[in-house]
């Protein structure tokens, strides 16, 4: 009996029991049939539409109200924009206020020190409340056409500081009447063409605060005209269309239990129909793409237990497992195999004088290198810090000449390793020792095979590095 055969309260059933836990709620409605609860769902459904239709309308009615609210909003921007104009017309008067009462002077040389003084610490005191508020408003969000203006004041307002505003603080502190008078003319030039900018800004608020308030005024009158004849329509489609759905509902939700069983076997790669663009076919399409991500899920995890994330070579648990499989092949061959264990000499030193860092690329650099040394069917791993392990496939059933194998493969790593390395800026000359141990007709565990070959390994370092030994 296949899965699309079965009832579908059977399959619904099953499904609980792979991926759900069976509740109070799932003995109550599992007793009837998917489309019988779907019936009472849509007449359910038809019930509170009712209701919500009702409440929407009278939501509608208190929304028209949150339009003033909507619109005393765009009021901010507004506020914050003639503030700066007003500052800085501020500063404005603070200079004539100075000149002023110099001016009454007969001397008419320097300026009045209160005055200069009072005049500096307004106009500075008004120049960071004018960065405060344009920065709170280039905060806010903008079209394009707000945006354009805002960079042309932007630019003005930057003119207006590095033109006259500081330059004139720095004639008010220096007391000089004639620099001030000058820059102060300046300074009234450079604001009288950013304040129409300003201004631009401004009106385009309203404008925008005006169409905002008229648009959702016109929506209100069309939401509620709406609102009415979809409470009306409703009561009349609704039913067709619990129907409808009945029927288009049970023949997809078939295929998601078919595919959920699949996937609680293990089996991701059932194939899926989308046809359509309704709500199931939604969940089929993410059912789809659930399937394809636990697919790729599972690769990634395979890949985080099986291989090293620095050097992206098989690590100790697979080279254990590759080990074992070898050690069960020798039992039905009499070929020999090898395990060789490579230290990188040297090595903590790189990490002590260059960092682990550098450390680290050259790990990478040295497995790219027994990569390209070691070919299939052999394969080399990385068991932890600077150890490799070289595992062989089936060698000479000739102990010598396997030796011979083994030792060939060993020199041509030495060699593979020593060939100068680009590390921080230097050349550096890399060297390793490499132990040896052959095995075959399951003569060892995966203990003693590494066991011996790290013997080997240190062997050949105490005979002077860069070399190899066999156990």
């Amino acid at each position: 009996m296949t899965m699309a055969s079965l009832p579908l309260d059977t399959l619904s059933a099953d499904m609980v029991a792979v991926g759900s836990p069976q509740g109070v709620g799932h003995h109550l409605f599992s007793r009837f049939r998917i489309g019988t609860r779907l019936a009472a769902m849509m007449v359910l459904a038809a019930l509170v539409s009712a209701l919500l239709a009702t409440s929407g309308i009278q939501g509608l009615a208190a929304s028209n109200e949150s339009l003033h609210v909507v619109y005393e909003d765009r009021m901010k921007p507004v506020r914050t924009l003639g503030q700066i104009s007003q500052l800085m017309l501020a500063n404005q008067h603070q200079l004539q206020i100075a000149l002023a009462q110099t001016a009454s002077s007969p001397a008419r040389t320097t300026l009045h020190p209160d005055f200069a003084g009072k005049a500096v610490r307004v106009i500075e005191t008004n120049m960071a409340t004018i960065d405060q508020l344009w920065s709170t408003y280039a905060a806010t969000t903008k079209g394009p056409l707000e945006s354009a203006l805002a960079d042309h004041f932007a630019q003005r307002r930057e003119q207006y500081l590095r033109d006259a505003v500081m330059p004139t603080l720095a004639a008010l502190r220096n007391l000089d009447y004639q620099d001030t008078q000058r820059l102060a003319t300046k300074a009234r030039l450079l604001y009288e063409r950013a304040s129409p900018e300003v201004q631009a800004l401004i009106d385009l608020q309203f404008d925008r605060a005006h169409a905002e308030y008229a648009s959702g005024v016109q929506r209100y009158e069309q939401t509620r005209s709406l609102a009415v004849g979809a409470l009306v329509l409703s009561m009349v489609v609704l039913g067709f269309l619990g129907v409808m759905l009945i029927r288009s509902i049970v023949r997809p939700l078939r295929q998601v239990s078919q595919v959920f069983h699949h996937i609680a076997d293990g089996r991701l790669d059932t194939p899926i129909v989308v046809q359509g663009q309704d709500e199931i076919c939604e969940v089929l399409a993410d059912l789809q793409a659930m399937q394809q991500r636990l697919a790729a899920n599972e690769e990634a995890i395979y890949r985080l237990a099986y291989y090293d994330p620095l050097t992206d070579l098989p690590n100790r648990r697979l080279l254990r497992e590759r080990i074992q499989t070898a050690l069960t092949a020798s039992r039905e061959d009499d070929q020999h195999r090898a395990v060789l264990l490579l230290d990188l000499d040297h090595f903590k030193a790189i990490n002590d004088t260059l960092g682990h860092e550098v450390g680290d690329q050259y790990l990478v650099e040295m497995a790219h290198r027994l990569r390209q040394t070691v070919q299939a069917p052999h394969a080399v791993a990385r068991i932890g810090g600077d150890e490799f392990v070289v595992l062989t496939d089936a060698l000479s059933a000739d102990e010598t000449a396997a030796l011979a194998q083994a030792q060939a493969l060993a020199r041509d790593i030495l060699s593979a390793v020593a060939q100068p390395c680009l590390l921080d800026g230097q050349m550096y000359f890399g060297s390793a020792s490499i132990g040896i141990c052959l095995f075959r007709n399951h003569n060892a565990s995966i203990q003693d095979l590494l066991r011996r070959a790290d013997a080997a390994m240190y062997q050949a370092k105490n005979a002077g590095r860069n070399a190899h030994c066999l156990f």
